[in-house]
């Protein structure tokens, strides 16, 4: 009896051991191994968590089939405002990045500015007030065969501005908008030799007051001075560095009196960057009309003055200045 009694405990014993093994197994298993870290979204920028992957720019590429834009043909004709422009893109390029992010699209509306720029050659403008956010990106840098569009960078970086400003990831408080700047700077004179269309990079900015940002180690940030040029400037568009204009090509120079006695009786001041001290005001030291544009569904040119001038860093820096009315600017 004792030996069948022990043949019982040893069955039992074998079959609890068993059962206590199977059921740690299927413990760990629908536990998971807390050993190793899970995966998670790593922020591309400051603390707070992103709402992205960290594959982030290959995400959201874009396809611009729709533009046109691998190759630049001459232009031969003035763009009606309407009508289809494979060499302005406008919106269409920021609404499809919006539409990648799942963000509302907004008109942009008056608030803080706040600049960044890119590589030296590309920008964006946050525009922030009670309810907006508008983020302005720099559509195009363009060679004489090819625009570089960089949207994928600039939205990062966008965001990480966002982000900093405690204003990111994304809320039902405030809508956030991107939009691309208008490019209308083209050296363009309809004649044989023209072969391609050249841009220049430029930032259209109505600053309307003076203010300073700085960034939360307050040793950098951005200043925006007020522009105070005649009535008829309404849009001022700069490059901070010198601006190589010989690769723009050679187009006529006009120098109407009065054009140049009504800007330069006026000061410009700009909107800068800055490391440490606040830059103060630009010293102007050299103002030259330097070429003409056609605008986007006008037929006649009008003048672009050049301001050249240094901050009380001793950096050069560029004013572009055209006398030009919003209805231009607006898509």
């Amino acid at each position: 009896m004792n030996r069948a009694q022990a043949k019982i405990t040893f069955i039992v014993m074998i079959v609890v051991i068993l059962l206590g093994v199977i059921g740690f197994a299927a413990f760990m298993t629908f536990r998971g191994d807390k050993t190793t870290p899970s995966s998670s979204i790593t922020p591309i920028f400051g603390t707070l968590p992103s709402p992205v992957s960290a594959n982030y720019e290959n995400s959201i590429k874009l396809d611009y089939s729709d533009f046109n834009l691998e190759t630049i043909e001459p232009i031969n004709k003035v763009y009606q405002a309407d009508e289809y422009n494979p060499h302005f893109p406008r919106q269409e390029l920021a609404l499809k990045v919006a539409e990648k992010l799942g963000l509302k699209a907004k008109t942009p509306d008056t608030g803080i500015t706040l600049y960044s720029h890119i590589d030296k050659q590309e920008y964006i403008k946050l525009d922030i007030n009670s309810n907006t956010i508008t983020v302005q990106l720099d559509q195009a840098f363009a060679s004489s065969s090819k625009y570089l569009l960089k949207e994928d960078k600039a939205v990062v970086v966008a965001k990480s501005k966002l982000e900093n400003l405690g204003l990111w990831p994304y809320t039902d408080d405030y809508e956030v908008s991107f939009q691309y700047f208008y490019i209308i700077g083209m050296n363009y004179y309809p004649t044989d030799n023209n072969k391609n269309a050249s841009l220049l990079e430029v930032d259209f900015s109505s600053v309307i007051e003076k203010s300073a940002l700085k960034s939360s180690d307050s040793k950098s940030g951005e200043i925006s001075v007020l522009i105070n040029l005649n009535d008829e400037v309404t849009k001022v568009f700069y490059a901070y560095r010198p601006v190589d204009l010989s690769r723009f090509g050679t187009y006529p120079t006009i120098t109407p009196e009065e054009a140049i006695s009504k800007v330069t009786q006026k000061k410009a001041e700009l909107v800068i960057p800055f490391e440490g001290e606040i830059p103060s005001i630009i010293t102007i030291e050299k103002f030259e009309i330097v070429y003409r544009i056609q605008y986007d569904g006008q037929k006649y040119l009008q003048p672009v003055y050049l301001i050249e001038g240094t901050d009380n860093n001793k950096q050069t820096v560029t004013l572009l200045v055209s006398a030009v009315s919003d209805e231009y600017l607006t898509p």
